[in-house]
């Protein structure tokens, strides 16, 4: 069992920011293209006959695009600026556990169990490891590396005990 303390300090802080951008923005955008072209396919079959004769439609499906390009650069903002505030806030000491059910997290009198099916990857980077969860393809937890009272090496063997980890050697 180790013992995570979240580093509140300004480096530690930017790191898991970065971390949360380097994560959600390819999402983001993804997403955001599977919704483009469904929304272009659609428009353009609910006009197929206007798109002969006038350019209005292609302006309103711009303008639709734009309007969902700057909605998603909003969206993004508002939850790395709930993610610092959340960060900059005092946590207190978690344990966690590695064993062959998955991890197991104490944290102020509750036990929360993640099985390692449910988690999709395990990424390691040179400061910090990410917990991708399987069925929202979403960040599970960020821990930073300097949190833990064992070195990183040791953490990582335990955990490549029982999930396969990705490393990441590209820091920021």
């Amino acid at each position: 069992m180790y013992s995570y303390k979240q580093l509140t300090d300004p480096n530690s802080i930017n790191m898991i920011k970065k971390a949360h951008g380097k994560f959600l923005i390819p999402l983001i955008v993804s997403m955001g293209s599977m919704v483009n072209i469904i929304l272009a396919l659609l428009f353009y079959f609910a006009t197929k006959d206007m798109f002969l004769k006038t350019s209005y439609p292609i302006y309103i499906l711009l303008a639709l695009i734009v309007l969902q390009i700057i909605l998603g650069v909003t969206i993004y903002g508002k939850y790395i600026n709930k993610v610092v505030i959340d960060l900059k806030k005092s946590h207190g000491e978690i344990e966690i556990n590695f064993n062959e059910k998955g991890l197991t997290i104490k944290k102020n009198e509750t036990l929360i169990e993640i099985s390692w099916e449910g988690i999709k990857e395990v990424r390691i980077y040179d400061g910090y490891i990410i917990f991708v969860s399987k069925n929202s393809c979403v960040l599970n937890r960020i821990m930073t590396f300097d949190g833990f009272n064992v070195e990183r090496d040791v953490l990582i063997s335990d955990i490549e005990k029982y999930k396969e980890v990705r490393w990441y050697y590209n820091e920021f």
